[in-house]
């Protein structure tokens, strides 16, 4: 009989005996946490015995475990329970507080009942005051997604984390009964490809037309397909505009970026690659990636189109040589090293307007007057702008930065090379992006659902059209 009970253990999936709980990460790697309880709370280690009993308890690392209102203890792990909500800064939570020493860091995990859980997550992704049918269809791919990372991270001590990096969960505080309405109605729901949980991608608008999953996460994902989404016509995200100058760009990116080009799926009309001229060569970033790195606050979707904004900046330029083909080899023989000012300023060499652009290391252009102070102009090599530097050993086929000017010599001021000219050039400055939506845009449109629940769609018809061939199954009351 022993036997008997130890088989069915295994075999018995760990969901036939109710709503399973989910470890939920409040903070990873926190300096420290702190926990206030009106109602009473206590901290026990994991024999159960009491540490602290009191209204809050602040937790932080030190060399032997945990240190709990300042007083060391020998513990890596410590559990907080309380008699009802405890609040973390301005969020009320249910469940239990697990708090765990990570190296020198604390991590916070809250155990709580899935479908509580689901309470606060679909208030907190959807507003609560959206059709019904809308906040079912949240329901089950929240429900979903968390059951999935729950069995792809048993290693970890937590399955998801509270912020958007998986889904957002604000405590109590998002919850009200029509949230808490969606998730009892559907208690147990969740969707299935070729019997596996799928992985429940969602995002907030995807723009009129959904994103291929496979082109973002790792897949192979065959139930996350390109769909054409009419229904978030109302969604404030249906259109945005951000701008970067080069300056801001190439501080975000962590290299001088002079120019800009795009390549889009034919499919789903996202950016597939993005391409950036850069002091080191082109570099070709992935459009998910590239949003990524912008920040995908600033960058609302990968479904844009992008403009370059251009200045006319002055270069030197010998008529007989195309400067742009002999590039910094033709400019080593138009400038040689001078350690002092000029005594005289330059204005003879430039053309009749006393300003021009500069362009530094960064990238960015700034307007300068020229004078015996600063009588330098910007220079093209391979059609790409960089600033002139000193000291001319430096110069070489390959493109460096320095951080000292060259001066341009007197025998160039009168005339003392032939064939030098200064002619005016196009360079981009900035780049502003146009696009639509707002997230990855890969499986469940948010705003597409709200649409379609607004038409007389069922939260099944919704997730069906989102996700291709999927089963919907109750897999516990």
């Amino acid at each position: 009989m022993k036997r008997l009970l130890v088989l069915l253990f295994f075999i018995v999936p760990w969901w036939a005996w109710g709503a399973p709980t989910i470890r939920v990460a409040l903070a990873i790697h926190a300096s420290s946490f702190d926990v206030a309880c009106p109602s009473g709370l206590e901290v026990v280690d994991a024999s159960g015995g009491e540490i602290l009993s009191g209204l809050s308890a602040s937790f932080r690392a030190d060399r032997s475990g945990i240190m709990v209102n300042g007083f060391p203890t020998d513990d890596d792990r410590v559990t907080l329970r309380s008699k009802g909500p405890f609040w973390v800064s301005k969020h009320r939570y249910r469940g239990i507080l697990e708090i765990r020493k990570n190296e020198n860091f604390i991590d916070a995990i809250n155990l709580v009942d899935i479908e509580k859980y689901l309470y606060s997550v679909i208030g907190s992704e959807m507003s609560p005051s959206w059709p019904s049918e809308a906040l079912k269809s949240q329901a089950v791919v929240a429900r979903t997604y968390a059951l999935k990372k729950k069995e792809e991270r048993k290693a970890l001590s937590f399955d998801v984390v509270s912020s958007f990096a998986d889904q957002a969960y604000e405590g109590m505080g998002s919850e009200t009964s029509a949230t808490q309405s969606a998730a009892e109605i559907t208690r147990g729901e969740v969707l299935y490809y070729q019997n596996a949980l799928i992985t429940a991608y969602y995002s907030a608008d995807c723009g009129g037309k959904t994103e291929k999953g496979e082109n973002v996460f790792p897949g192979p994902l065959p139930y996350l397909q390109s769909v054409i989404c009419p229904y978030g016509s109302d969604s404030p995200y249906q259109h945005w505009t951000k701008s970067y100058s080069f300056y801001e760009l190439s501080e975000r990116l962590g290299r001088s970026i002079f120019g800009i080009a795009l390549r889009k799926d034919l499919e789903t009309d996202r950016a597939a690659e993005v391409k950036l001229d850069t002091g080191g060569g082109p570099m070709v970033l992935a459009g998910f990636l590239f949003r990524k790195l912008l920040g995908t606050r600033d960058l609302r979707s990968t479904q844009f189109d992008l403009t370059e904004t251009k200045k006319t900046v002055l270069a030197p330029r010998e008529e007989a040589i195309s400067f742009e083909k002999k590039g910094l080899s033709v400019l080593s023989r138009f400038l040689v090293r001078v350690e002092k000012p000029f005594e005289r300023p330059v204005m003879e060499s430039v053309p009749e307007e006393k300003k021009v652009y500069l362009i530094h290391e960064s990238g960015a252009l700034s307007e300068g007057e020229v004078s015996r102070e600063n009588p330098i102009v910007a220079i093209s090599s391979g059609g790409i702008l960089f600033p002139v530097h000193h000291p001319l050993w430096a110069i070489s086929s390959s493109v460096r930065f320095f951080s000292q000017k060259f001066k341009i010599p007197n025998s160039l001021i009168h005339g003392g090379h032939k064939g030098l000219k200064w002619v005016p050039l196009e360079v981009p400055v900035s780049v502003t992006f146009w696009g639509k939506g707002w997230g990855h845009g890969v499986g469940l449109c948010q705003w597409g659902s709200r649409g379609m629940a607004l038409i007389g769609k069922g939260y099944r018809d919704i997730l069906h059209y989102y996700y291709k061939d999927i089963e919907l199954r109750k897999i516990y009351d």
